[in-house]
């Protein structure tokens, strides 16, 4: 069964790769307020990168996906790092 933490990382990975390019502003901030609360360092790191992309106004909708792809990416490369 997978500990509190990995299911954190498992719904910002979630919330992330299936938010519109409108709501992905949004699910950023959740997402980096829930992996910050337990403490997923890299995940913070991860998500905070891509936070500043999607709240760039010069940001292209190219690379805000980019950055998500590299967002998730990362999130994926914990998931063996975190509790399960």
């Amino acid at each position: 069964m997978r500990g509190r933490r990995g299911q954190v990382l498992s719904t910002a990975i979630e919330q992330v790769s299936t938010s519109s390019l409108g709501d992905l502003p949004a699910a950023v901030h959740a997402a980096l307020g829930n992996v910050g609360s337990y403490q997923l360092d890299g995940a913070y790191a991860a998500l905070t990168d891509l936070s500043l992309v999607v709240n760039d106004p010069a940001s292209s909708p190219d690379r805000i996906e980019s950055s998500r792809s590299d967002a998730i990416a990362a999130l994926h490369a914990l998931e063996s790092e975190v509790d399960t």
